[in-house]
């Protein structure tokens, strides 16, 4: 497997069959751009206890479509046990993260495994602007990241969120 996409998703089901659809874009991407095949790209939903039909959605898609898989959740346990649900049974020599609200574009997966290509082990990405958030969410982020950095050893790039790949070196760790 050369590619393992983990996808949390809570109360997305008003923008499930836009994200899939997105994703099976990229699938194309992946094929033009590196020469992957689908068979060499799983997708894994994690469902963080949906109270809407976002489980039923996934688990359609799932069922018709070779390369996805569902992790359903009994109950809402948060956002980063879901991506470490999905994380832990990722099969990818790379593994990436998105959240399945779209406020990421999953096309900019193939730039982050293009840089992973490259050999790096960890590549973020990161916003350039955050559509319909308030200033405060805006200034308390910012000022998150770059308190993090001060307070700590750890170079964590300001102003990333969670969409980022990985190699399988750092999953290993991680898992």
């Amino acid at each position: 497997m050369k590619l393992s996409v983990v996808v949390p998703m809570y109360n997305e089901e008003g923008i499930a069959h836009q994200f899939f659809e997105r994703m099976q874009g990229v699938r194309k991407i992946f094929f033009e751009r590196f020469g992957v095949k689908n068979e060499e790209i799983e997708v894994l939903f994690v469902n963080d206890g949906s109270s809407d039909g976002t489980f039923d959605i996934l688990k359609k898609i799932c069922e018709e479509n070779p390369g996805y898989s569902l992790i359903n959740l009994s109950r809402n346990h948060g956002h980063q046990i879901t991506i470490t649900a999905g994380i832990d049974i990722a099969k990818g020599d790379a593994v990436a993260v998105i959240d399945g609200d779209l406020q990421d574009p999953p096309e900019t997966i193939a730039d982050l495994y293009a840089k992973h290509l490259e050999g790096f082990d960890v590549v973020y990405a990161v916003r350039k602007k955050r559509d319909g958030e308030t200033f405060f969410k805006l200034f308390t982020a910012k000022l998150f990241y770059r308190l993090l950095k001060k307070l700590t050893n750890v170079n964590i790039p300001v102003d990333t969120g969670d969409f980022r790949i990985m190699s399988r070196r750092v999953v290993n760790v991680l898992t």
